[in-house]
């Protein structure tokens, strides 16, 4: 009884193994859907916005995927640079933030450049206001204006490699001095 049983488990497992693994993957890239595909086939980042639509930061451009269709932006400035993303976030306005060696948005279906800085990675706080984690430390978008958060904290390095904006709406960054944390009205340091 023992060995009958153990070669039916054996039997069941081998069946589950083999016919659980039908799952289908779509492959979309410029070579098989350069028409309808993404900006280019290197993504360094996707997210999505509120309407479901999936947005796609590329070695070129910025592609948008509605679940049927494909809008791809560039830059009017075509010099291979203006055009790399390698992160992206989207605020509660549906209006796209853009990273790399640039900070940009889409506007009128054009990226417009808002300014050249290394940007490593980015988030929005429930105010809507853009956290970047850049090369020359943590700033803060506001919609308008720059602030250095960096040059306003000593606890903050330079080189900031990583932010998140939490559930509690307090901010977190990756440095080179270890992780920093902002709870509306305090630093704190943990190396």
């Amino acid at each position: 009884m023992g060995k009958k049983f153990s070669a039916i488990t054996f039997l069941f497992f081998l069946h589950l193994i083999i016919y659980s693994q039908n799952d289908e993957w779509t492959i979309y890239n410029t070579s098989n859907t350069p028409q309808t595909g993404p900006a280019n086939s290197e993504i360094y980042a996707i997210t999505q916005d509120n309407d479901s639509n999936l947005w796609f930061a590329t070695y070129n451009g910025v592609t948008r995927y509605d679940g049927q269709n494909w809008t791809s932006f560039f830059s009017e400035n075509d010099n291979g640079q203006d055009n790399f993303f390698q992160s992206i976030t989207i605020n509660s306005e549906n209006k796209v933030y853009l990273g790399s060696n640039i900070f940009a948005t889409i506007n009128n279906a054009l990226i417009e450049i808002l300014d050249y800085m290394l940007i490593f990675d980015m988030d929005i706080d429930s105010n809507d206001n853009v956290w970047l984690a850049t090369y020359e430390g943590l700033k803060k978008y506001d919609g308008a204006a720059f602030i250095d958060i960096s040059a306003e904290h000593e606890m903050l390095s330079e080189l900031t490699g990583a932010v998140e904006v939490d559930r509690n709406n307090h901010i977190w960054a990756g440095t080179y001095n270890g992780v920093l944390y902002f709870n509306d009205t305090v630093w704190q340091n943990f190396t």
